[in-house]
């Protein structure tokens, strides 16, 4: 427990908690501010077109038709319906099956216009897909996610030795007593307010370095999962695949078994997320209140018919479900803005653990007789508000994902309660 650590092994954990505050001061101040522009982000963006009144992989088979028709030459790689425009499916085509999906040339096939719209020659242009790679990989690429990801362990680490320090440092006092003199006040301040966004800044913490390990993660799900399949099925012929026939019965018998959810990509045979002599499909179904990718279904190349279903492992259903966790962008407007104080309030303890630390360098030796408050508690239950912090931020921020009915009223009422308590408690001492 924090309040049990020794006096020399709690000066080095205070040291090393102070070391690594100090060095990721700078990019958690960058990540605050660019995921707080992102955490908006829906909001000034066009709105998604309405859904489609069918599948869009009905129209696959057509729109792999026409994208052969114009290029001959390039074999499939993937198919998937577009984020924005739900009448558009991107397509996937490359040089040969083991042509890298990052290199590919992206082609679109409209639903409604049953013709190809054009080939995207770059990624997504202006302030917010600008503002997310800065946030993801700081425009260094692969370098720039580990590093970043590197920087999100850090910070589950500082998170998790400040709760502990929190512990020593409350001895018969109670939550919210800020005293005086000034560096004294933002000492004060910046326990409370770490303690308060404790739940939140650890959802955020962790969420945020699975995100910058996604490579990493989906490699292992490739030569683990992906690579037992294509063991498996190594003797199959990859067969070229045309736009009708095989790829559309195969479609078919995946929506005749009437599983739980809905295709959100293909894979054709042989290529990187691919099997040979197998169309791979990716599910999702509605979990935890929105669309989750839970299976693969491999179906056979030559006669349509399903071989295979396959659920996720765990590690990758975790990095799936770290999108929104680590955002914020669900849950409505009210939401976002409560999520936005607890961004605030994390930003502010960084600050001030900064700025105390520059306070202490300083030299400033005056002491300060402090007297106790009249309602002060025990030590052993200073964790006794962080705890109840912990517990609603992790109900309110999980519940909100359903966003509906009384279930998302009740959890957007625990989302609140730790900056209720926080407000009511602070007491300044004069």
């Amino acid at each position: 427990m924090g309040w049990s650590l020794k006096n020399k092994t709690y000066k080095k954990f205070h040291k090393i908690h102070t070391a690594v505050g100090l060095f990721i001061s700078f990019n958690f101040l960058l990540l605050s501010l660019t995921g707080i522009l992102l955490l908006f982000k829906d909001e000034f963006s066009p709105s998604p077109s309405k859904p489609l009144g069918e599948p869009w992989v009905n129209s696959l088979s057509a729109g792999l038709t026409e994208t052969k028709a114009q290029f001959p030459k390039l074999y499939p790689l993937a198919a998937f319906q577009d984020h924005k425009k739900a009448h558009w499916i991107q397509i996937r085509l490359g040089e040969s099956a083991k042509t890298p999906l990052r290199e590919a040339r992206k082609i679109t096939y409209d639903i409604r216009e049953k013709k190809i719209r054009g080939e995207a020659k770059k990624e997504e242009s202006g302030f917010f897909p600008w503002l997310l790679e800065l946030h993801r990989e700081l425009f260094l690429g692969f370098f720039g996610k580990m590093y970043i990801g590197f920087v999100g362990f850090l910070y589950v680490f500082l998170l998790i030795s400040g709760f502990f320090i929190y512990g020593r440092m409350m001895k018969k006092r109670s939550f919210g007593d800020i005293r005086n003199p000034f560096k004294l006040k933002l000492a004060d301040l910046h326990k409370y307010l770490g303690v308060t966004s404790f739940g939140w800044a650890l959802i955020v913490g962790f969420t945020g370095t699975l995100l910058a390990f996604n490579s990493l993660i989906i490699k292992a799900f490739q030569y683990s999962t992906l690579n037992q399949l294509i063991s498996k099925y190594e003797n199959s012929v990859n067969s070229e695949v045309s736009g009708s026939g095989v790829l559309g019965h195969a479609i078919a018998n995946v929506q005749n078994q009437n599983l739980e959810g809905e295709i959100s990509f293909v894979s054709f045979p042989g290529t990187e997320f691919g099997v040979p002599g197998h169309f791979v499909f990716l599910m999702e179904k509605f979990w935890l209140g929105r669309q989750q990718a839970s299976q693969i279904l491999l179906s056979s190349a030559d006669s349509g018919g399903l071989r295979e279903v396959v659920n996720l492992p765990f590690y990758l259903k975790a990095l799936i479900l770290s999108e929104p966790l680590h955002f914020g962008n669900y849950g409505g407007l009210l939401f976002k803005i409560i999520w936005l104080l607890f961004a605030l309030c994390s930003l502010l303890v960084m600050i001030m653990g900064v700025a105390t630390y520059w306070s202490r360098t300083r030299k400033m030796k005056e002491k300060t007789r402090l007297s106790p408050l009249k309602n002060s508690v025990p030590g052993k239950v200073a964790y006794a508000w962080p705890l109840v912090f912990i517990f609603t931020i992790v109900a309110g921020v999980v519940g909100c994902l359903f966003q509906e009915g009384l279930y998302f009223f009740t959890s957007l009422l625990l989302f609140c309660i730790p900056l209720v308590v926080l407000v009511s408690k602070a007491r300044f001492r004069v």
